[in-house]
Order: structure tokens, then C-alpha cells, then sequence
């Protein structure tokens, strides 16, 4: 539901930059030295994600999605929060190894984007997050546990189906 949208304006956005580093346009509404960093987060914490802890709606197999918001557990490390439905109770989940390094490289790389613009990952097990170029095989980074990558042309298909049908 996110995807699309969220492409479509970091597209946009890269796509100013490069015109205005092209053109040499001095009225850009971005700057021409704003990358633009996308990300997926594609891993299902089952103890943590409130779609499952909650609302127990996430089916089988599924281990590879995660709710909207969920890697906020993740880039905090937090493994306990309010329970929304019923305030008077906690919900907790533990995290495993890969799970603590996947915690650790997002917290270093949403810590280095806060303050220096470019998202780093200063962990030992490093993960590289490219800028999105704005073409629609650009890179963007799949967030999950064990492993993590870059891939081009996220959801291509997906989104190409939904702008021809919302034209």
C-alpha cells in the first residue's frame, strides 16, 4: 500500500536533483546535493510486530513482510512496549543474534542519516545502503534478519500495475 506511493515521490525527488545538477537550475525546490535513501523493512518479528501480537492477522509463510512501523522496534532496540488494545499490560519479545546485529546495523545507520545525512552502518557486520537513483530499476535496501540487501526494481511490477490502472 506504502510502496508505490512512497517510490513514486523519492522518484520524483532524485529526478529534480538530477535536473537541477543538469540544468544548472538555480530555483530547485531540493537541494542538488539531497540523496534519496528507500528501504523496506521485510522482516517479521512475531513476538514484537503488533499485526501479529495483537491482532494475530498475519497468515503463514509471511515471514518475509512485517507491519507499517514495525522497525521502529528495531532501529530503537526496544523489546517492550504498552499494549495498545489493553493499556494495563506490556508486550515483550526477545531478539535473537541476528536479530541484535540487524538492530545494531539500524540504529548506527539511522543515528549516522540523522546527523550527517548519509545513512552509515559503523557495525562489524556492515550493511551498505545505496542511494535511489530515481529510475525505476534504482536500488533499495531490504531490511530483514539474517541478511540484508540492496535490490533494484523494488515492486517494479506491483507499481507499474497500479499507475496504469489508477491513469
Amino acid at each position: 500500500v506504502v510502496t508505490c506511493p512512497s517510490l513514486a515521490i523519492a522518484t520524483s525527488i532524485a529526478n529534480a536533483n538530477a535536473g537541477a545538477n543538469s540544468e544548472a537550475n538555480s530555483e530547485a525546490v531540493i537541494a542538488d546535493t539531497t540523496a534519496i535513501y528507500a528501504y523496506r523493512f521485510a522482516h517479521l518479528q512475531k513476538e514484537c510486530d503488533p499485526a501479529e501480537v495483537l491482532l494475530h492477522v498475519v497468515p503463514d509463510g509471511f515471514d518475509d513482510w512485517a507491519s507499517h512501523g514495525s522497525e521502529l522496534f528495531f532501529v530503537f532496540n526496544s523489546t517492550e512496549y504498552v499494549n495498545p488494545i489493553d493499556v494495563s499490560s506490556t508486550v515483550s519479545c526477545t531478539f535473537d543474534e541476528t536479530e541484535l546485529a540487524l538492530t545494531a546495523s539500524m540504529a548506527s545507520m539511522w543515528g549516522s542519516f540523522a546527523a550527517k545525512g548519509v545513512p552509515v552502518d559503523g557495525t562489524p557486520s556492515a550493511i551498505e545502503w545505496p542511494a535511489y537513483n530515481g529510475v525505476p530499476e534504482g536500488q533499495t535496501l531490504v531490511l530483514s534478519a539474517p541478511e540484508s540487501a540492496a535490490v533494484g526494481g523494488l515492486k517494479a511490477d506491483d507499481c507499474a500495475f497500479w499507475k496504469k490502472l489508477l491513469e
